[in-house]
């Protein structure tokens, strides 16, 4: 029997993305947010996690093309475990769970630096769906700024 990957897929700006089912943690809706002076700049602030500060990163700001937005009522929070630490990614909707045989994502070209970020591509009967690094989220430079953000925040 072939084995397969989980996925879940999230939506943001119209595109169809994706992290593998056994980095996420959770799925709820969006909650207000506390600044994080010092952040990078894809860091949107941080929220209270059952106790716990989680940073929240919005991909737009990341986009060539993408504007960043204030959450909105209707986003999600997709929480994930990451090398380095729980991270709280905003999705504009959280679409499901796909399965997809193990092996079979397709490469991404490395002509920009943001390829680096995804383990690939799969073709599904309603779309491609990028399938991101969850540690690359953040590059080395970043996840230092948000240490030192963390620390001088406490």
């Amino acid at each position: 029997m072939e084995s397969s990957e989980t996925l879940v897929v999230f939506l943001l700006d119209g595109q169809r993305f994706a992290v593998a089912v056994e980095h996420v943690q959770r799925v709820f809706a969006a909650a207000e947010i506390t600044p994080l002076p010092g952040a990078p700049r894809n860091v949107v602030g941080v929220i209270d996690l059952h106790g716990d500060v989680t940073p929240v990163l919005d991909l737009r700001h990341r986009a060539p093309d993408g504007l960043p937005r204030p959450i909105a009522v209707n986003d999600r929070f997709i929480v994930l475990s990451t090398a380095r630490r729980t991270i709280a990614l905003v999705a504009d909707e959280a679409q499901g769970v796909i399965e997809v045989p193990r092996g079979t994502l397709a490469a991404l070209p490395h002509a920009r630096d943001t390829a680096q970020r995804f383990h690939g591509a799969t073709q599904q009967d309603d779309g491609l769906v990028l399938v991101h690094d969850v540690d690359q989220f953040l590059d080395a430079h970043e996840a230092d700024a948000l240490e030192r953000a963390l620390e001088n925040a406490a």
